[in-house]
Formats: C-alpha cells, sequence, structure tokens
C-alpha cells in the first residue's frame, strides 16, 4: 500500500540531515552505518512508512536546493515507485552529490549542469548523479566526509556506490543495489 507523504519537507530535511551526519561522526564518534541508519529512521518516521514515487521526490529533493539548481535535469520512469526504506537513501545521496556538484564542480561562475538519473534495469536499482564541471579526485571513503556517508548508505540497501570522475570529465556517483519487491 502506497502512503501519502509530504514531499518539501523531507527533502528540505534531507541537506539538514546530511549536514548533521557529517558533523555528528566526528562529535558523537559514530560510523557511517550508524549515522546512515539514524538518517533513514528520521525520514522514514516522517513519512510514515510505505513508499512513493521516485520521480516527484527526487524532484523535491532538487527543488530543496532553491534557485542554484536550474542547472539539474531529473531523468526516472514516472511509475517507478520504491519503499522508503531505499528511497530515503537514495534521496540523501541525491542531495550530498548535488550539494557537492554545486559547490565544487563549477568555480570561478563557471556554467554547467546536473544530470540525476534513476533507473529500473535486470533486478537492480542504478542512481546516477553526474555532472559536466571540473571533475573530482578518486579517492576511497573517508567516514567523516560525504563520501563515506554515501558509501555506508549504499551498504545498507545491500549495494555499493563509486563517486569520482566521469568518463570524459565532470563528477560521477552511482548507487547500485538489487531491487527488493
Amino acid at each position: 500500500m502506497d502512503c501519502a507523504i509530504t514531499l518539501p519537507p523531507i527533502s528540505e530535511s534531507l541537506q539538514r540531515l546530511a549536514a548533521y551526519a557529517r558533523t555528528a561522526s566526528r562529535r558523537r564518534g559514530l560510523t557511517e552505518g550508524e549515522i546512515a541508519d539514524d538518517l533513514v529512521d528520521a525520514i522514514e518516521s516522517a513519512g510514515g512508512g510505505g513508499s512513493a514515487a521516485v520521480l516527484p521526490f527526487l524532484e523535491a529533493v532538487i527543488a530543496a536546493f532553491g534557485p542554484q539548481a536550474g542547472p539539474v535535469q531529473v531523468e526516472c520512469d514516472p511509475g517507478l515507485t520504491l519503499p522508503l526504506d531505499e528511497l530515503a537513501p537514495l534521496g540523501i545521496a541525491t542531495a550530498e552529490a548535488v550539494a557537492n556538484a554545486l559547490a565544487y564542480a563549477f568555480p570561478a561562475g563557471r556554467e554547467g549542469k546536473i544530470w540525476v538519473r534513476v533507473k529500473e534495469a535486470e533486478g537492480r536499482i542504478t542512481l546516477a548523479v553526474r555532472d559536466n564541471g571540473i571533475g573530482l579526485v578518486d579517492l576511497p571513503p573517508d567516514p567523516a566526509s560525504g563520501r563515506g556517508l554515501v558509501a555506508a548508505l549504499a551498504h545498507r540497501l545491500e549495494g555499493y556506490a563509486r563517486m569520482g570522475s566521469a568518463p570524459f570529465g565532470g563528477g560521477l556517483l552511482t548507487v547500485v543495489y538489487p531491487r527488493r519487491r
């Protein structure tokens, strides 16, 4: 059974929760997994359980960035729905990747675009957030960074995450996990 959720309050919370996660790991000594669990639990409790359509949820996540999110394009099958325990980690990972791209990918007024794509194929859900900015250094996840948080969220979904340079330039975050029906 699908439940109706109020998207803007949840999406606005994603940015605050992700910022909380980065500082909580240092302040409280939490592991990446514990922080990911706390974030997902908070979002699930705000939504009341159930599932929701992915496209309007991601559009609300992007809208939470305000006018600076102008270069972000979201692509997803409009009929794709996911349980909130899957949707919440994808929303947090999306918010983290978009925030990083907006902050670092386009220095000195450089213009660019960001693409967010979620698709279901061959029993897997794939989130890809790509930009055409200056690119990223390929580094392993650091527990105190957004990379560590995204890796922990992907692990929670029994999948994996990669954040680094995209082929032919720009940055790319990919999260892949098995679809649970």
